[in-house]
């Protein structure tokens, strides 16, 4: 389990809802805070891949490939962590 999943069980309430509109936020920066714990990036300053290599989690080889590939990748927290919510959070709640 990484810690993005972690992060979503400590949030779900007795009925199996998710009642915080910053959850997503939460989970983006988890899934960040995941890759940096794993040596895969470097969050001081700007977001950067320190390696590629895949975790064996597909959630997070998704966004790493995705991070490793540049294009629109925000090197602030902040701003990833809004597209993560965007494009990942929906995935996993469903």
């Amino acid at each position: 389990m990484n810690l993005a999943q972690e992060f979503l069980l400590c949030s779900v309430d007795d009925g199996g809802q998710f009642h915080n509109p910053k959850l997503p936020y939460g989970f983006g920066v988890a899934m960040l805070a995941d890759l940096a714990l794993r040596g895969r990036l470097d969050l001081e300053g700007a977001i950067t891949v320190v390696s590629a290599e895949p975790t064996g989690d597909a959630a997070l080889d998704r966004l790493l490939s995705d991070a490793s590939q540049g294009g629109a990748w925000d090197p602030t927290v902040s701003g990833l962590a809004g597209r993560i919510a965007q494009a990942y959070f929906p995935e996993v709640t469903a």
